[in-house]
């Protein structure tokens, strides 16, 4: 008996760090909605149904103004051709334009590709990593690889 109201208050405070940790609004509602009866559930799905007509106007004004801070371009650094044949080889409509760039929808996508000869490439990510604050949003560092090592 003393096992099984254990376990029963265990699974109830994981239940509970799990609303309260994961939820907001809507897993407040949830969990009254689970313990109540269906009339309630009705009138929480009507005041949700409100909530989201008002949630589009939000996003496209968010969206409006992120996209104009981000940059059309995707920058990749790499140190040889590796991940870019996957990518090129592998990625639903990638279109390569020339051996450095290449497009996948809208975006442009650069490849900066230098060897590891002599560390080069580990200097010329150091410094492009530098300048990443003043650099303009097409300029930026999108993807860079490091080695297994490094991780």
């Amino acid at each position: 008996m003393k096992k099984k109201i254990v376990s029963t208050l265990l699974c109830t405070a994981m239940l509970v760090t799990m609303m309260a940790g994961c939820g907001g609004n809507s897993a407040a509602n949830t969990s009254t909605n689970s313990g109540n009866s269906g009339s309630n559930a009705a009138d929480t799905t009507g005041s949700d149904a409100t909530a989201d007509e008002a949630a589009p106007a939000t996003e496209s004004t968010a969206s409006d103004a992120s996209a104009s801070d981000e940059g059309k371009v995707l920058n990749i650094y790499c140190w040889n051709e590796e991940f870019k044949s996957r990518v090129t080889d592998h990625y639903p409509g990638y279109t390569e334009v020339d051996a450095t760039t290449g497009t996948i929808g809208d975006v442009t996508v650069k490849w900066n590709i230098t060897p590891n000869d002599d560390n080069a490439y580990q200097n010329n990510l150091d410094a492009t990593l530098l300048k990443q604050a003043d650099a303009a949003a097409d300029d930026k560092i999108d993807i860079f690889l490091v080695e297994a090592d490094y991780a």
